[in-house]
């Protein structure tokens, strides 16, 4: 019985010595998620003329960059609280910018539905991605299309990072992003375009 115990004190201390490093690199993608939160933010001070609005879905980051937003005294910031699958229908957000800029890590089809209905036409839409694109933005530019998107640019980006260096991919808007765009909350992810 006692050996038993032991070797059950010594899966579970395994267990949980393989569970480390997948919550390593959870930790460190949380990590880079906030840089890039942050990097939003100083992109509003790098333009103050402009007007931006910073979309976020969930309350605690909203409540750090209106703390950010606050502290800093940006009065060209607006942050706001809601999904991109609502407020892509909402019609004083409907097509109602010149630039949608993603700094996601969801695949270019998703990005692009949750941002191209925000992109008044002949505006942009860039994403931030990783050096290996090419494939992902061949496999996107149907998806694209079909949102309003056209001249797809793959611009690299003098930028390194912990995950290397980055990519952004540019597309203008040359057309109206379909009434039905975007689809309800989460269909986007489980059924890309």
């Amino acid at each position: 019985m006692e050996e038993v115990v032991e070797e059950e004190g010594r899966g579970g201390l395994l267990l949980q010595q393989q569970q480390q490093p997948h919550r390593e690199r959870e930790r460190e993608r949380e990590r880079e998620r906030e840089r890039e939160r942050v990097n939003g933010l100083f992109d509003c001070l790098s333009f103050s003329a402009w007007q931006v609005t910073l979309l976020e879905s969930l309350k605690k980051r909203c409540d750090f960059l209106d703390y950010v937003v606050q502290t800093i005294g940006l009065s060209n910031v607006e942050v706001i609280r809601a999904r991109a699958e609502e407020k892509g229908h909402d019609t004083s957000f409907r097509e109602a910018y010149d630039l949608a800029v993603a700094r996601a890590v969801a695949e270019m089809r998703v990005l692009a539905e949750l941002c191209l209905p925000f992109v008044s036409i002949g505006g942009l839409f860039i994403a931030a991605k990783g050096t290996n694109v090419k494939e992902e933005v061949e496999a996107a530019k149907k998806a694209m299309n079909l949102l309003g998107a056209c001249n797809v640019s793959i611009c690299p980006v003098d930028s390194e990072g912990p995950f290397g260096s980055r990519t952004a991919v540019v597309c203008v808007k040359e057309r109206a992003t379909p009434a039905k765009y975007p689809r309800l909350a989460g269909v986007p992810c489980k059924n890309p375009l």
